[in-house]
């Protein structure tokens, strides 16, 4: 039988919960991603995921702040992130 240490990915990038989602969009491109585990220490705190940042991007269109860009620049991971991942040990089947 199959655990979750034969499926998984094991050298994954991460984001600091004060890094700001511009970063996290920016490693999505490079690294063709859609989800990116958000660590303090080494403790997992979230995950930002694609849709998460489509979801700041569309409210930041919302808002009359200028250019969208700048604004999720100013957005930090842990402000838009979802929190309460569910995990699997690795020897889980």
């Amino acid at each position: 039988m199959k655990t979750v240490r034969d499926i998984m990915t094991s050298n994954v990038i991460t984001l600091a919960p004060e890094d700001d989602l511009m970063k996290a969009d920016a490693i999505m491109q490079r690294g063709r991603v859609r989800h990116l585990p958000v660590v303090r220490g080494h403790e997992l705190v979230g995950l930002i995921t694609h849709r998460d940042l489509l979801r700041a991007q569309i409210q930041a269109l919302g808002h009359d702040s200028g250019d969208e860009r700048t604004t999720l620049v100013a957005l930090p991971a842990q402000k838009c992130m979802t929190k309460n991942v569910l995990t699997a040990a690795p020897d889980a089947t």
